[in-house]
């Protein structure tokens, strides 16, 4: 292993044991025994614990490298940027070891590619580049109950 690979992997595990979550979902046993100061029901997650439950393939190289999950909604959008397409897909995430595919949403009516995208209550928000670097990034911002279910 070379060191640039060791280092990449040492960065990844150290992002990974500073993640937090709420333990109503998760079992003790997934747990580290410490509690994150100054919080009620927050806990370091066990690294150790992760494993696969599901996957889904939406396209090649640029597909599923954003993504933002909508707690109310229990959806899923993912910026699919891969051989060409300029678009959001919208999973079902209702049941995580199920993901199924609904529908994407195309944006190359406004721009270049999808640089972010948010998903909070109802409401999606992506960042989508401009054609020309020198253009400014424009915003777009959708209310989930126009998305084709």
């Amino acid at each position: 292993m070379n060191t640039k690979t060791l280092v990449l992997a040492v960065a990844a595990g150290l992002s990974f044991a500073s993640c937090t979550k709420s333990i109503e979902p998760l079992e003790k046993k997934y747990l580290l025994q410490e509690e994150i100061p100054g919080t009620e029901s927050m806990y370091r997650e066990n690294p150790g614990s992760f494993a696969l439950i599901s996957s889904i393939d939406l396209g090649n190289t640029g597909a599923a490298e954003i993504s933002a999950y909508d707690e109310k909604t229990k959806k899923l959008f993912v910026v699919n940027n891969s051989d060409g397409n300029n678009r959001i897909d919208v999973l079902d995430f209702s049941i995580p070891s199920n993901p199924v595919h609904l529908t994407s949403i195309s944006v190359t009516t406004y721009g270049g590619f999808v640089n972010s995208v948010a998903a909070r209550d109802g409401f999606v928000a992506a960042a989508i580049e401009a054609i020309t670097k020198l253009m400014p990034v424009k915003w777009l911002f959708l209310k989930q109950q126009i998305i084709q279910q």
